[in-house]
């Protein structure tokens, strides 16, 4: 189950830290990343076909084939929202929420997580990736509709709803960790 928080662990920081890159820092908070354990440092890169800034409802907005990138982790969606309250001034701005949409993709080396939007409350440190959720490493894949990821207490819940029966639905083949070397765990 670990790759599953390692997964939605990169959409909250990728979402963070995007915020932050150099290309749009005078006009975009600084977040605090302090909080997540994650080195801020490392260099992020952020394709967007359209970036605004709305300082009146206190949020700033990547749409258009966004696609962001740290390290080996890969974040792609159509439309990324960063909530932050104070001002713009990356010493007084806060982000406070992070609202991905239009079908999440997240890769991290041969983990892989998809939805059809995602949610990072800063405050609680909860993400919620939701609407079609599967969750793939290796050939081991695990489907539902709602997965929620507390970063404080460290736990994770997929769950399923609607037509479907209301069942999550998982297929883990043996071996298949170990064969790519990999802890199961």
């Amino acid at each position: 189950m670990r790759w599953f928080r390692q997964s939605l662990l990169a959409l909250a920081v990728l979402g963070c830290v995007g915020a932050s890159a150099p290309a749009v820092r005078a006009q975009t908070p600084q977040p605090n990343l302090g909080g997540l354990g994650i080195d801020g440092g490392q260099p992020v890169k952020i394709d967007a076909d359209r970036f605004d800034v709305f300082d009146d409802r206190k949020q700033a907005i990547f749409s258009g084939n966004v696609i962001l990138e740290q390290g080996e982790v890969r974040l792609q969606t159509h439309k990324l929202v960063v909530s932050y309250e104070g001002g713009t001034d990356q010493r007084q701005g806060r982000i406070t929420r992070l609202d991905a949409s239009g079908k999440v993709v997240v890769h991290s080396k041969d983990q892989t997580a998809t939805g059809d939007s995602a949610v990072y409350e800063v405050a609680s440190r909860v993400i919620r990736l939701k609407g079609n959720v599967v969750l793939t490493q290796g050939k081991n894949v695990i489907r539902g509709t709602d997965l929620i990821v507390d970063l404080t207490t460290g736990t994770s819940k997929l769950v399923s709803s609607g037509s479907g029966g209301g069942r999550v639905q998982g297929l883990f083949l043996p071996g298949s960790m170990q064969n790519r070397g990999q802890n199961p765990n």
